[in-house]
């Protein structure tokens, strides 16, 4: 009994030492001051981790960053969360004890290739039991950036801070796929075999001319520009010298602009004995102005100031 009571009030006075502390420690050493820099980086994939680690969820690994200054999962609005740069560090640099120059930037780049076995029409046609393969590629591209400069101010002048401000924020993205094929279209192979999912539906106008179409290039999708101001507030708590974790919303009025959509097709044209290649657009320019709930991101991060 008298162990787990020496236990018991050991595990208590661990929790309650913050508490204490931040009654009897002022500023000193813990807070930042006139001329430091920081680096803040977020600690949502680690506590993501966790917890689905505990709660048993498959597939569970430290793949994302959450910690970009505009988070918008409306798709009304282009569901930019979905190609919003997923890596983002915030560097900040303090003007005096109470201020500080704040950038937010995010980034991501991404150009995976996928490929696909499709049988080899040649050696088919050759012999009809052939199992001969040949590949077909598609590759995957995903560009974007997000960055946010602005002015933050702290109140409070022991371990746990308020933090607010605002700032610019300029984003932009944009996917696309690129295809290539082990079949080439003949006039012997009109409809070759293909596994990449670029196979397209034929027009009602175009059927008389052509057996089949598939992609070369699409760019169908997000490729987007946005501007517009972010403002934040949330809080931070020193617990070491020069080392917090804080906790953050923020909420952003954003303009935004798509560009043109077109894709590049091939295809074989009966009627002129030549394979084809053109390029269509799929949809014009828009643009639009959001502000918002679905606009709020939000953060837990980990700050190291030096």
């Amino acid at each position: 009994m008298k162990k787990i009571i020496i236990i018991l009030t050991s595990a208590l006075c661990l929790l309650l030492w913050p508490a204490f502390g931040l009654r009897a420690q002022d500023s000193g050493e813990y807070l930042p001051e006139e001329g430091d820099w920081a680096i803040s980086v977020s600690a949502v994939p680690m506590l993501t981790y966790v917890g689905q680690f505990f709660n048993g969820t498959a597939g569970n690994a430290l793949n994302e960053f959450a910690a970009q200054p505009y988070l918008n999962n409306d798709v009304n609005t282009g569901a930019f969360a979905q190609l919003t740069p997923l890596a983002s560090v915030v560097v900040r640099y303090m003007i005096s004890d109470e201020k500080a120059l704040r950038i937010n930037a995010g980034w991501l780049f991404s150009n995976d290739v996928n490929n696909f076995y499709s049988r080899d029409d040649a050696a088919v046609t050759e012999n009809p039991l052939s199992q001969a393969k040949v590949i077909d590629t598609r590759k995957d591209r995903r560009n974007g950036f997000s960055l946010m400069a602005g002015l933050e101010r702290r109140v409070g002048k022991r371990r746990i801070q308020g933090v607010f401000g605002g700032g610019i924020l300029l984003a932009a993205q944009t996917r696309s796929s690129v295809y290539s094929y082990g079949n080439a279209i003949t006039q012997y192979n009109q409809t070759p075999t293909s596994s990449n999912g670029g196979a397209m539906a034929v027009p009602a106008n175009l059927a008389a001319a052509y057996a089949s179409m598939r992609y070369l290039d699409v760019h169908n999708a997000n490729r987007d520009h946005y501007a517009g101001l972010v403002g934040f507030a949330g809080i931070e708590w020193f617990f070491t010298p020069k080392i917090s974790i804080g906790g953050e919303v923020n909420v952003a009025a954003v303009y935004s602009s798509r560009a043109i959509q077109s894709y590049t097709a091939e295809g074989f044209n009966s009627l002129t004995g030549e394979v084809d290649t053109w390029t269509q657009l799929t949809a014009p320019g828009s643009r639009g102005f959001d502000f918002g709930t679905g606009n709020v991101g939000a953060n837990i991060s980990l700050s190291f100031y030096f």
